[in-house]
């Protein structure tokens, strides 16, 4: 709860920005009459599999933060949330919440999961990019970047 505590206020800043980045693009981006919505095929989002890799994936970036923490402080567990950020940050920001670093303050804890979440949003940015194309994308992939820029202030200036 008190890590909670400590991310809500950044965490409000960027939900702000987020939707009034979504309002501009949504404004500045009117579909055209001709586009037809494709149907996609859907999926038990309770497979096996998912829950396997996410429990892998847990395991192993708790063992990776601790590590970092160990061998390089606060400084470590920077660098390995904008390297987790490039994947799933959900068991990362769950390791850190469960304490799963040895004695890494709450404030080091916050900054990281911002720097991981700023991260994970260039990546989106890029997966817009490279999936619907410039032409496409390029209004959201912005807004992304705005919000990574935003998210990583805000991470140093907390820090």
């Amino acid at each position: 709860m008190p890590l909670a505590i400590r991310l809500a206020l950044p965490l409000i800043a960027l939900f702000v920005l987020a939707t009034g980045c979504a309002w501009v693009v949504h404004v500045r981006s009117r579909p055209a009459q001709s586009e037809s919505l494709q149907q996609t095929a859907l999926r038990n989002p309770l497979e096996l599999t998912t829950a396997l890799v996410f429990a892998s994936l847990f395991v192993v970036i708790s063992v990776a933060s601790s590590w970092m923490r160990i061998k390089y402080g606060a400084a470590g567990v920077y660098s390995l949330a904008a390297l987790v950020g490039l994947t799933d940050i959900d068991p990362f920001a769950l390791s850190l919440a469960q304490g799963s670093t040895v004695e890494l303050p709450r404030s080091a804890s916050a900054t990281a999961i911002l720097i991981a979440a700023s991260s994970n949003n260039l990546l989106k940015g890029g997966y817009a990019m490279a999936f619907a194309g410039w032409q496409k994308a390029v209004s959201c992939s912005v807004a992304l970047v705005l919000l990574a820029v935003a998210g990583i202030a805000i991470a140093l200036l907390s820090a």
